[in-house]
């Protein structure tokens, strides 16, 4: 009976005392940073799940784990990431904040999502737990103030907080994500106006190192991009861009989600590690010394322990101070080696690098000692650990660019001193070039005029050696009037004598028809005589105007006469000059060829030109057609030679061809026969000046003078002239 009364007992002492201590808040309890962490108080039960009614004043927690928000850790997540249950406290405020009840606040500063309940009744969420079936939201406690607290001295509530949380087990802040410390914090009336101003000029630091180090960079930038080979102000820049990227404090500007502010993280942490990192290479680089393999193997082992630790979320601080201390001790093991070389410009990045050093332990130091120091302490200490370096290196940039300049000025100096000397000398050379350049000019134009006659001379000579090629042709053109002339006189010479013996008979027996028939005959034969007598004149004329020197005047010229003329002399030439030679000529002369103004004596020059070389290639090839291998080369031993002048009318103007069906021109030759003195003629037969001269005056007539040729094929010249 007494083993029952005693169980009954203890069943209702448990059901009423189930979360008998309580938390008793007063003026004292508030930290000097006006707060009171309320996760670290002893008093806390905890449940895991979820249930509303864990809300209850009246609930029996004896059930319940004792066990205070600040102790959970993310071992206690399940496997699929997440984190939900129940803290209870019971508080009690004494009568010392009863001037500051008013003023009395609530925050969190987790990521978690909650909801405090007090007395039961729910006072405010933080974020959404997925209360009445709405979706989880986590919470950015990020720049947000407290809540007001609604809560009188001495009297007693139970503070019952539901949270629920995913975590990513592969998150290697989520240790972070799983520290409660700050679930619940109280704050005094005067925190949210502390927090506020140490907020906004903490917002107004980062901002302005930020801007300062952003302009810093990007000036490095352009400084290094407009001297590239400079290897040191590549480092420099490098330097600061890390520094940047590991101070500017996106956050506090934008509301990141825990994801985001993660990666956020360790780009931030990564660009201190490297900034650390690259310290010491810029100093080596500036003090133009060699970075050893050590060196180099070192900062690797570095960054991949320092990222582990990350990771892992060990030891973290103490590889900072080791990653500070290495860096310090490399660059002052490069500045020792070097010290003899530090002079001007070097000692600013120097002396910089080592109050940076200094003054980063010396902070660290009173960090670590927590030192009773002011917050705006704290920011000057800090933000001057931050900018000495960098402020060293700008100082160093200037002082290095004005040793430069000196060197450049001291250098151009020199090469003035120098060039001056070097102008004296060769201001003497050149009284001397002067002289011989005008004794060598004299001697030139002596050689131009020299060079000028013989050119005339060559040119008369070709002249004349095409007038001596037309002497026999033209002989053959005059023996032709000449000959009816001749015939045509002594047949009228025989009517005169039948007139002469007519009129000795008497007029009875006088045949006077007859006599009207013969003086008829006459008539003819003196018209006769007379157009073969204007022929004769017409060619000597023409001899006359190919041999005189050409004005260069242009006259409207009938380019089919021309072509007929020089094609007929040039035949009866060669044939008068070799009587073996014999060849056929065709005429295609466009009967709609306008005429076109040119000098008729050039013109006639190159259509002779290029006649006689066409009748020279037909003879050589015929005369060659005896020769077994071009035979059998060209199987038809019937070649006839031929020469094919044509002329016509095109959209470009008028076109006058010159082909034969010779042996051709070989391809390795083909083009140099418009050159000066280049012939293919054996020796004494030719000058080599006539398709040269051809090949200006069509030129000078604003046409094109071209070649097509082939093996055996024959060779086609082609004069194309402007009409206008």
């Amino acid at each position: 009976m007494k083993n029952l009364i005693t169980i009954v007992l203890v069943m209702i002492s448990m059901a009423v005392n189930a979360q008998d201590s309580t938390v008793v808040l007063s003026s004292k309890t508030f930290g000097k940073d006006n707060t009171i962490a309320l996760s670290k108080k002893e008093g806390w039960v905890f449940k895991s799940g979820n249930d509303s009614t864990w809300a209850d004043t009246n609930l029996n927690t004896a059930d319940w784990k004792k066990l205070k928000p600040a102790d959970f850790t993310d071992k206690m997540v399940d496997k699929n990431g997440k984190l939900e249950g129940w803290f209870r406290l019971k508080i009690k405020l004494d009568s010392t904040l009863q001037d500051s009840i008013s003023g009395i606040g609530l925050t969190s500063g987790v990521w978690a999502a909650s909801d405090v309940y007090i007395n039961g009744k729910l006072f405010y969420s933080f974020g959404n737990t997925g209360l009445n079936n709405t979706s989880f939201k986590e919470y950015n406690a990020t720049n947000k103030l407290p809540i007001l607290l609604p809560l009188n001295t001495n009297e007693e509530y139970i503070i019952a907080v539901h949270f629920s949380d995913k975590i990513n087990q592969y998150d290697f802040n989520k240790r972070l994500r799983a520290d409660y410390s700050s679930l619940i914090t109280i704050t005094a009336p005067n925190y949210a106006n502390q927090y506020y101003n140490n907020t906004l000029q903490y917002t107004q630091l980062n901002l302005g190192v930020s801007v300062f180090l952003l302009v810093l960079m990007l000036l490095f930038w352009l400084i290094y991009f407009q001297n590239k080979e400079e290897k040191h102000l590549f480092a420099i820049a490098l330097t600061v861009s890390f520094l940047l990227f590991s101070w500017i404090q996106i956050p506090l500007f934008i509301d990141l989600s825990f994801g985001i502010l993660t990666l956020y993280g360790f780009v931030d942490t990564s660009s201190f590690v490297l900034f650390f990192t690259q310290i010491p290479f810029t100093v080596g680089i500036i003090l133009n010394k060699r970075i050893s393999k050590v060196h180099w193997v070192f900062a690797s082992i570095l960054l991949v322990v320092y990222f582990i630790c990350i990771y892992t979320n060990i030891y973290q601080n103490v590889l900072v101070l080791v990653l500070i201390g290495s860096a310090g001790c490399i660059s002052i093991y490069y500045i020792i080696s070097a010290r003899k070389t530090i002079i001007g410009a070097r000692w600013a990045a120097v002396i910089g690098l080592l109050l940076n050093i200094i003054y980063s332990l010396f902070f660290i130091f009173i960090q670590q000692v927590q030192l009773d120091t002011s917050k705006t302490f704290d920011n000057i200490s800090f933000v001057f650990a931050l900018t000495i370096f960098p402020i060293s290196l700008l100082v160093y940039v200037s002082m290095w660019f004005k040793e430069t300049r000196k060197v450049v000025e001291e250098n151009a100096s020199k090469i003035l001193q120098i060039t001056e000397e070097k102008k004296e000398l060769l201001e003497g050379q050149n009284i001397i070039l002067e002289k011989q350049v005008t004794e060598r000019t004299r001697d030139l134009n002596q050689s131009l005029e020299n060079l000028k006659s013989t050119q005339s001379q060559l040119i008369q000579s070709e002249k004349m050696a095409s007038l001596g090629e037309l002497t026999a042709g033209i002989a053959h053109e005059i023996q032709n009037p000449l000959n009816f002339v001749n015939n045509f006189s002594e047949l009228s010479s025989e009517l005169m004598d039948e007139i002469e013996e007519e009129r000795t008979k008497s007029l009875e027996s006088r045949d006077e028809q007859l006599v009207s028939e013969i003086l008829g005959d006459l008539k003819q034969n003196l018209s006769k005589i007379t157009h073969h007598g204007k022929r004769a004149d017409s060619i000597v004329k023409g001899m006359l105007e190919h041999s005189r020197t050409s004005t260069g005047e242009k006259a409207l010229t009938d380019l089919n006469v021309l072509a007929d003329e020089f094609l007929r002399l040039s035949y009866h030439g060669i044939r008068a000059k070799d009587k073996r030679f014999n060849a056929d000529f065709k005429l295609e002369l466009d009967p709609n060829l306008p005429k076109v103004a040119v000098v008729s004596q050039d013109i006639g020059r190159v259509l002779l030109n290029l006649i006689n070389n066409a009748f020279y290639a037909c003879s050589e090839r015929n005369s060659s057609a005896k020769n077994e291998s071009l035979l059998q080369a060209q199987p038809d031993s019937d070649f006839k030679p031929l020469v094919t002048v044509s002329t016509k009318k095109t959209e470009r103007g008028i076109e006058i061809s010159v082909a034969d069906n010779g042996n051709g021109i070989p391809k390795e030759i083909k083009d140099k026969i418009f050159q000066p003195f280049f012939t293919t003629k054996p020796t004494g037969q030719g000058t080599g000046l006539g398709l040269s001269l051809s090949y200006d005056i069509v030129k000078a007539h604003g046409g094109e003078l071209k070649v097509t040729s082939g093996m055996l094929l024959g060779t086609r010249f082609l004069i194309e002239l402007p009409i206008s």
